[in-house]
């Protein structure tokens, strides 16, 4: 076969470029957050992790939910404009936000927050809902983009661990930066339009009553990987937040495996169910992340003072902790999207409401006691909660089996050999 046929096929099959894309994103990232890390020092890398983890829960409110209905509004409205419709949605959003972030400026001055962290998060909000378009409407070009700014953002960080003094500031600008560079991508690849018609309010005003449950149940899921960073930062010093952030970095990594199935299941499950696809991403990405686990036992503490420095090796036995709740984690990301092209927000929010509501109790109660390491088994116990939840929900509600979704068959294992050698 020659190179460009082959190179073609590659980009066409969405498992394999999705895994191509991965393992890109997955080295980009291992990259960026190594540079980071010994650019800040543990104890800015305490306060940006705070300000992350602020940013992921005001970008879900932002958002207010509208892009999470796209799959299900896609489905039942093939005849419309919806993609123009959904980004023109975006863009009027951030128009209004952007101004009720200018005019309340001088507010947030006065309560010492950095200037320049509004306009991430309203940068951050945009490009996450239009990279979420873009993976639905093409699955290849979302792909493409998310290598692109990922290179990007490991380019950027690495001049400034060159050439600059440690700064957050300077950390928010190339975080602007990559996110510009993806809103322009998908904008111009996906040829998306600005919609100037009266259609695109009466969308709005027909998503308005529903967006509720996408917006409670992203924040959620926020607050269940958030919540303990909050936390710890106002109960512990900003060095045991920079070693706990950066154990939840390494355990976030083997996320990036179920991450893969969940992206190609929100493009698939947009037009069907596609319950044995579900099933075989559940069954590999549990058997990944476990696989992930014993190389985190054998050689777990001298990487991660390898790729963070050694003043991170203390952060090893928290990411240990944390590990055993990600298999639960890859359970709930793998079948997040099938749950919400099916529209059942209820179940959804209940399983999450118990699993957040979990987690910000034993945070309050074990960080106290056990510090940085009560809100690892916090988290463990959250994870659990969630995962289990949507599992029992999926086997019932297709009367699929347990081991059907958790152990891997003879045939994946003959499936994922023929994907190799091709």
């Amino acid at each position: 076969m020659k190179k460009n046929q082959l190179a073609d096929k590659l980009v066409n099959n969405s498992y394999s470029f999705a895994i191509l894309k991965k393992g890109m994103v997955t080295v980009c990232s291992i990259i960026f957050v190594s540079i980071l890390s010994r650019y800040l020092g543990p104890s800015l890398k305490g306060e940006y992790s705070t300000y992350m983890s602020w940013s992921s829960i005001l970008v879900i409110i932002m958002q207010m939910g509208f892009f999470k209905l796209y799959p299900n509004y896609r489905r039942r409205n093939e005849e419309k404009d919806c993609k123009n419709i959904f980004f023109s949605i975006s863009i009027y959003k951030a128009i209004a936000f952007g101004l009720f972030i200018l005019l309340s400026s001088w507010v947030l001055a006065r309560f010492g927050i950095n200037p320049i962290f509004p306009v991430t998060v309203l940068l951050n909000m945009l490009q996450g809902e239009y990279l979420f378009l873009t993976l639905v409407d093409n699955i290849k070009y979302q792909n493409i983009i998310s290598i692109i700014i990922y290179a990007l953002n490991v380019l950027d960080i690495l001049l400034l661990y060159l050439f600059a003094a440690p700064s957050v500031t300077y950390v928010f600008v190339i975080l602007i930066i990559r996110d510009l560079a993806a809103i322009v991508l998908c904008t111009v690849t996906m040829k998306y339009k600005l919609v100037i018609s009266k259609t695109v309010f009466e969308v709005v005003k027909e998503l308005i009553g529903i967006s509720f449950f996408p917006v409670i149940a992203a924040l959620l899921v926020e607050i269940n990987y958030r919540v303990d960073v909050i936390f710890l930062n106002r109960m512990v010093d900003n060095y045991f937040v920079g070693l706990y952030a950066s154990g939840v970095t390494v355990a976030e990594m083997a996320w990036m495996v179920p991450d893969v199935f969940k992206e190609i299941l929100f493009n698939k499950t947009a037009k069907s169910d596609n319950v044995d696809e579900v099933c075989f991403s559940l069954r590999i990405a549990i058997t990944t992340v476990l696989v992930c686990l014993v190389g985190l036992l054998a050689v777990g503490k001298p990487t991660i003072g390898l790729f963070f420095g050694s003043e991170y090796k203390d952060s090893y036995s928290v990411t240990l902790l944390i590990f055993i709740g990600v298999p639960f984690m890859a359970i709930f990301k793998v079948l997040n999207p099938l749950i919400q092209a099916r529209g059942e927000w209820k179940i959804y929010i209940l399983a999450l409401l118990a699993a957040a509501g979990s987690n910000i109790a034993l945070n309050y109660v074990l960080i106290r006691i056990f510090g940085m390491y009560g809100a690892a088994i916090a988290s463990i116990v959250s994870y659990s909660i969630s995962g289990i939840s949507l599992l029992v929900y999926f086997s019932r509600t297709f009367r699929v089996r347990y081991r059907d979704c958790i152990l891997v068959h003879k045939e994946d294992i003959r499936k994922i050999i023929n994907f190799v050698r091709r």
